[in-house]
């Protein structure tokens, strides 16, 4: 599914409410080699001073007509790593 430019305005404002503690969303907004349709994603560092920090990613991908949710840590989910 591709969204219009409002609707991913609507969507970036919604994850950011619903995850107040990620950051850096970011976003996919056509099919490719990676994925499926509309996806953004947004990650959260715990403890940011460690030399080599764990980063978590929450990624809501579009497939077809349905919404999904993936948690991951390294990289946000995709075609290619899925939870």
């Amino acid at each position: 599914m591709i969204l219009t430019e409002s609707e991913i305005q609507q969507v970036l404002e919604q994850v950011k409410a619903a995850f107040p503690n990620l950051t850096d969303w970011e976003y996919n907004n056509e099919k490719n080699e990676e994925y499926f349709g509309f996806s953004v994603w947004g990650h959260f560092v715990n403890n940011p001073e460690e030399l080599m920090p764990r980063r978590f990613f929450i990624t809501l991908d579009t497939y077809e007509q349905k919404w999904q949710g993936c948690l991951t840590i390294g990289q946000p989910s995709n075609m290619m790593v899925k939870c």
